[in-house]
């Protein structure tokens, strides 16, 4: 008789415990302190009124709930688009459910657009951007050996949006962006497409197994692509891709920073 009370107790349990990790998050996971947040970050896939679809570093995709309660810290108040990358803060409780869900108390997302136009000795670059503004970027050395950082290049920082009081300002890189191709696709396959730049040259581009994309593949779209560092002498050429965004990515006008003591 115990050993059956013992075996409907766990079956019990069971059942409650995959209940709960398979209901998606709820506003009662915000009430977390600033102590117990957990951050996850990556590149925002799709935006839908009541969710966002992010790919993680780490290539997973979590569906990131939003409620009236959620707090945005971004460039353009309340919104993000698809190519963004976001810093989210949430209770740590994700669902096991397919794509994983968590609910968000914060959403941070800022950018500085524009060329590289100096590199200091510590990997550090200075960035002006389209109004002749000088950012000093701190780069971490996680994302200085992803990519291939050079004088005149452009490129999108992604940032958590505290900037300091010097001149110029420093923020730290949380993501940065190097566009290497642009064009229109002209045909698709299972795992690559075709590219077709402005200047009418041909490349394919070979989708990797954790690409992000933030666009339809079809046929006429206009698309940016982030490749890996290594192109075949082939012709065309030949890449890897890493992020497909739209074209062009719509990048709104950043909000006037608070620059942290």
């Amino acid at each position: 008789m115990k050993k059956f009370l013992t075996l409907a107790l766990s079956l019990m349990l069971l059942v409650v415990c995959t209940a709960l990790a398979d209901n998606p998050s709820t506003p009662s996971d915000l009430t977390a302190s600033a102590e117990e947040q957990v951050l996850l970050s990556g590149i925002v896939l799709a935006v839908e009124d009541d969710h966002l679809l992010v790919m993680t570093d780490e290539g997973q995709q979590v569906q990131v709930n939003l409620f009236d309660e959620t707090v945005w810290s971004t460039y353009s108040e309340g919104t993000v688009v698809p190519g963004d990358y976001v810093l989210v803060s949430y209770s740590g409780q994700m669902t096991f459910s397919l794509p994983a869900q968590i609910a968000a108390q914060v959403v941070t997302c800022y950018r500085v657009s524009g060329t590289v136009t100096g590199m200091e000795e510590d990997g550090s670059l200075l960035v002006t951007d389209a109004d002749e503004c000088e950012w000093l970027v701190k780069v971490p050395g996680a994302l200085a050996e992803q990519a291939l950082l050079l004088e005149g290049m452009e490129i999108t920082v992604f940032f958590n949006g505290i900037a300091t009081r010097s001149l110029p300002p420093q923020i730290t890189a949380a993501h940065i962006r190097t566009i290497t191709l642009a064009g229109t696709i002209t045909e698709v396959d299972e795992k690559s497409f075709t590219l077709v730049d402005a200047e009418g040259q041909e490349q394919i581009v070979h989708l990797t197994e954790n690409v992000a994309l933030c666009v339809a593949l079809e046929v006429g779209a206009e698309v940016e692509v982030v490749t890996t560092n290594v192109v075949t002498a082939s012709l065309p050429a030949q890449y890897q891709a890493l992020e497909v965004l739209p074209a062009p990515v719509q990048l709104a006008e950043s909000e006037e920073l608070e620059p942290a003591d």
